[in-house]
């Protein structure tokens, strides 16, 4: 494999995502002060593009957890950062990016300026970006978390001027694990204390299943990155064992795309 960036003391939290005329990698450098996010270019060779590194962000505050989708004509990359906050809290920020690197967005796109936003999961589905994160709450004395979402139209306009909330739980503090869209649809997977879960909503936020889906039945259980194949939403969660140090276990679990509301939908076996 051939380095993707070469400078010291960058990149972390790499993701990436693949546009018409080659790829892009958006990192973290998180040792920087404040962390800045940079992009690093592709071609489809694997070759370093011109030019190679492209800032994202903005550097205006610390800019972690990103993540990056392409919508055929441009790229998103979303990140948290605490520019609008004032006790190191965190908001959700995004920003686009010409195919060519070129920035669009310079003074980043507030996708929402409320603290304690987690890191957002982010696909696009075919005519926006969606963005999915989680975030908390204190509802009559009791913690609520929430897995929320948001598109973000090509044009860098915020499309829902307030999130659209999927799920709303006591239970669990960490949730958003994946999402994907295909077939009209869109499949968000999260955990819960009892296993990984899943559920289907348009994205105007319409809600398709009644309960969430049981994907695992096991609190041992963690990831659950979601994917389109062009049939099926595949969802791979990751069984640790009782220790969650000695051994893991990937599997592959489709779930079959139908576009009727229900309580649950169909799925195939697990395999490894």
């Amino acid at each position: 494999p051939a380095a993707v960036q070469v400078e010291a003391n960058t990149g972390s939290n790499p993701v990436l995502a693949a546009g018409p005329d080659g790829s892009i990698v958006v990192t973290s450098g998180y040792t920087n002060v404040p962390a800045t996010l940079d992009a690093w270019r592709l071609n489809q060779d694997g070759s370093a593009a011109t030019p190679a590194k492209v800032t994202v962000g903005g550097m205006v505050a610390s800019e972690l957890y990103p993540r990056v989708a392409s919508s055929g004509s441009n790229l998103l990359a979303v990140w948290t950062d605490s520019r609008t906050q004032v006790s190191g809290d965190r908001s959700l920020f995004g920003a686009r990016l010409a195919n060519d690197g070129a920035q669009l967005d310079l003074a980043g796109i507030p996708i929402t300026e409320l603290p304690n936003q987690g890191g957002a999961l982010l696909t696009h589905d075919g005519a926006s970006f969606l963005a999915a994160w989680d975030t908390q709450g204190v509802v009559a004395g009791t913690p609520h978390y929430y897995l929320q979402i948001a598109r973000i139209s090509t044009a860098g306009v915020l499309v829902d001027a307030l999130p659209h909330v999927l799920v709303d739980q006591t239970n669990y503090s960490d949730i958003g694990r994946g999402l994907a869209c295909g077939a009209g649809h869109c499949v968000a997977a999260f955990m819960t204390g009892q296993g990984l879960r899943a559920i289907r909503f348009h994205p105007d936020g319409t809600l398709l299943d009644a309960t969430p889906i049981s994907i695992t039945t096991s609190s041992s259980t963690y990831d659950g990155e979601v994917v389109f194949d062009g049939s099926n939403f595949v969802i791979t969660p990751r069984h640790c064992s009782p220790a969650q140090v000695t051994s893991s276990r990937f599997d592959a679990v489709r779930m079959r795309s139908k576009t009727a509301t229900s309580s649950s939908a169909v799925m195939a076996s697990p395999s490894v």
